[in-house]
């Protein structure tokens, strides 16, 4: 809504702008419903997806560039989904992601996104915006394989402390039928 009243040339386009802004900001009160239901994985899921065209639909229909701000919404997109999804949602996001980018800057490239451009596309913005999500992919996915592994650690020392426990009872059944 703020680039309505701050972009002269979002004023002709204002009622298509307004919709959106309204329908997102309904998504998001739904979003917040579901929560407080404890629909969390529903909740989630619509998140991603609103996040997804949120950064998805205006460097197609408003900009018209892979250059838009929106476009680092992907940078966001894949760790969100691996933290509230696990690893194989977050690997999933990042090819779609990976593969978005390059359909928006293959069409900018050839000119047939619905809006026009004021800048050329530039092949060094569209490799950061996918070297960043790479990174951000490859850093978060260690970081969640290094959590799994500690996990499952704790879990093992957990069940040794429980094994060694139980024969530290027995030991002590035993200990004391032998004084009686």
């Amino acid at each position: 809504m703020a680039s309505l009243l701050t972009d002269p040339q979002g004023r002709e386009n204002a009622a298509p702008l307004l919709i959106a802004d309204i329908a997102a900001l309904g998504l998001c009160a739904y979003i917040v419903r579901l929560v407080r239901r404890n629909k969390l994985q529903m909740a989630s899921a619509l998140l991603l997806a609103l996040l997804y065209l949120g950064t998805v639909l205006p460097p197609i229909f408003y900009f018209g560039t892979i250059q838009a701000p929106n476009s680092l919404g992907f940078v966001v997109l894949v760790p969100l989904a691996g933290l509230l999804f696990g690893r194989r949602v977050m690997m999933f996001t990042f090819w779609v992601s990976s593969f978005s980018v390059t359909v928006i800057y293959l069409l900018e490239l050839t000119n047939r996104l619905p809006a026009e451009s004021t800048v050329d596309p530039i092949i060094e913005y569209y490799l950061a915006v996918l070297m960043a999500i790479a990174v951000n992919t490859a850093l978060l996915r260690f970081t969640l394989r290094d959590s799994e592994l500690s996990a499952e650690r704790a879990q093992a020392a957990a069940a040794t402390l429980a094994l060694r426990n139980r024969e530290l009872q027995v030991s002590k059944q035993q200990l004391e039928q032998a004084r009686n």
